[in-house]
């Protein structure tokens, strides 16, 4: 049975460069950029889904959530049509040291998450493509 699925992601911004995961397309082995997220869980506000994922992802704590935008993403990925509503957060690291130094946890499937600092520019010359699709227009109005 197919479902919407809602996601919760946080951008972070430091030192001109932003967040992200980095990840593959196993069909076609393509690399794509998503800001750290994940799921939202029956009854969980977004905002709260978007400090839990964070807390697992990163193992921090954030401040100064604030909503950017809800996007819907229509895409397929390992083969499988996806249809994702995704509420985009902007926030900060509560340990500011952290944004030199983070260390990724596990994901659910017990991988180790990659991580990467990119600016937009990096994003545009090595052509590297962020999910969700309107992303790039958020990040260049911050």
């Amino acid at each position: 049975m197919k479902y919407i699925r809602t996601k919760s992601i946080v951008i972070f911004k430091h030192k001109n460069r932003f967040l992200f995961t980095v990840c593959t397309e196993n069909v076609t082995d393509k690399i794509f950029y998503i800001p750290v997220g994940g799921g939202v869980e029956f009854g969980e506000q977004s905002g709260d889904a978007a400090k839990r994922e964070v807390m697992e992802e990163l193992g921090q704590e954030i401040e100064n959530l604030q909503l950017l935008d809800i996007m819907e993403n229509i895409f397929t990925y390992n083969g499988i049509d996806e249809h994702e509503i995704v509420f985009v957060y902007k926030a900060d690291m509560k340990d500011k040291n952290a944004y030199d130094s983070l260390s990724p946890n596990k994901n659910d499937k017990e991988e180790l998450i990659k991580l990467t600092w990119a600016t937009i520019e990096e994003i545009k010359n090595k052509q590297i493509d962020l999910y969700p699709f309107r992303l790039l227009d958020t990040l260049e109005r911050l």
